[in-house]
């Protein structure tokens, strides 16, 4: 299943199970997830609910307002002993509200180690521990481009409804790591959600309505005379 641009999800049994098993956390306005620091210092945080992690069921988000979440994501080493790679998953209920989603990217190092790419996940059903059926929004570095790229915007479009689930997977990519760390990947995100405000109904349709609303009440009075 693919989404739409909107996600116009009802309350799916898999987000009621979620946040019944774990109250949600009811935020607006900056919240930082704890990971790697943002480029330019310190997260602005309203709220700092530390590191996400993998478990999707960790964090539960009810958002009241425009929200801006601050994270960070690491894929440094590809021993398979001592591997640190570091997913950041959680979900969020948005209710009725439909939110204009856009999701940032850059990296952390862009002298010492410019590689970085991954995926960001959204979707409304767990398989396990991975999302399916939901949509795929790749990010990558660009060695090729003049000036290199090392920072990008993706528009999730608008989404509302809750139980959706978001992975932000730095693993996923063509960039391989190596036991050194020469060649580890580090970089910042932040998904910003701009509440969208409903469009009011003109003055000549609330018109309409109170005019077909009477036109209905005098063919009732007609009929009882």
């Amino acid at each position: 299943m693919k989404f739409s641009t909107t996600l116009m999800a009802a309350v799916f049994a898999l987000g009621s199970a979620l946040t019944a098993a774990n109250a949600a956390t009811v935020v607006s306005g900056n919240v930082c997830e704890g990971g790697v620091p943002p480029v330019a210092g310190v997260c602005p945080a309203d709220h700092n609910l530390g590191d996400f992690g993998t478990n999707f069921s960790k964090v539960v988000l009810n958002l009241t307002g425009d929200t801006i979440i601050w994270g960070g994501v690491a894929h440094r080493d590809n021993s398979s002993t001592t591997a640190l790679r570091f997913v950041d998953n959680w979900t969020m209920n948005l209710g009725s509200k439909v939110f204009k989603a856009t999701f940032n990217w850059q990296v952390k190092y862009t002298r010492t180690n410019p590689n970085f790419d991954g995926q960001i996940v959204v979707g409304d059903t767990l398989s396990g521990n991975t999302i399916v059926g939901g949509n795929n929004y790749e990010f990558t570095t660009g060695p090729e481009d003049s000036p290199v790229r090392t920072s990008g915007s993706i528009d999730l479009g608008n989404l509302t409804g809750n139980g959706l689930l978001f992975s932000v997977d730095p693993i996923f990519g063509q960039f391989a790591t190596t036991a050194d760390r020469s060649t580890h990947e580090v970089g910042t995100w932040d998904l910003r959600l701009t509440e969208i405000a409903p469009v009011p109904l003109p003055a000549s349709a609330l018109l309409l309505m109170a005019g077909l609303g009477g036109l209905g009440a005098m063919r009732r009075f007609g009929r009882k005379a």
